[in-house]
């Protein structure tokens, strides 16, 4: 067995120290910062597709559908929707965009929209066919104007809301949050 030895345990210990103050003194400074249990997430405002206003200011949140997929599913199978709720569908160019209803389960309104947001063609008050309806019974729906978007609604929005043909919807800015940023 080795001696205890003091001038080892001192030199360990002054070690210790050394180490000790130069991490708080890096700490101090900023140089270095430690885990902290508050974090606060980053936000920003953007220009949000999602969110729009009508002309007399009632204000719509929209999940964006914006590729196949999630255009193809749409609201399908959705119970319910609230008159501040929608779907924005966007379509990589403007042209004729045809829709259905397949899957629906809420009745609704479509509203086409050009490339700046003008109301080009409307549907409203389309009722839900159900499950039960097959692909070749659903109605197809389409603009005659050129269109980049489609927003549906729930039905007797447009129509609370006095939206007509040539009306302009307006995008604003909403704030976004992304992943938590810990601070010290």
């Amino acid at each position: 067995m080795r001696p205890f030895s003091y001038l080892k345990l001192t030199l360990w210990l002054a070690l210790a120290a050394i180490i000790s103050g130069g991490l708080y003194a890096a700490y101090s400074y900023g140089w270095i910062s430690l885990p902290n249990s508050v974090c606060e997430p980053s936000c920003s405002l953007v220009d949000d597709p999602r969110g729009i206003r009508f002309p007399n200011g009632h204000t719509i949140k929209a999940k964006v559908a914006d590729d196949a997929l999630s255009r193809t599913k749409g609201l399908s199978g959705q119970s319910n929707l609230e008159m501040d709720s929608g779907m924005l569908f966007v379509f990589d160019a403007e042209g004729i965009q045809p829709m259905w209803m397949k899957g629906m389960l809420i009745d609704i309104d479509m509203i086409w929209l050009d490339k700046d947001y003008r109301t080009v063609h409307l549907e409203k008050n389309l009722q839900a066919p159900g499950y039960a309806t097959t692909d070749q019974e659903l109605k197809i729906y389409q603009n005659s104007l050129p269109a980049r978007y489609v927003l549906e609604v729930v039905a007797g929005v447009s129509e609370s809301n006095q939206l007509t043909v040539g009306d302009q919807l307006n995008t604003f800015q909403t704030e976004v949050c992304t992943t938590p940023v810990c601070s010290r």
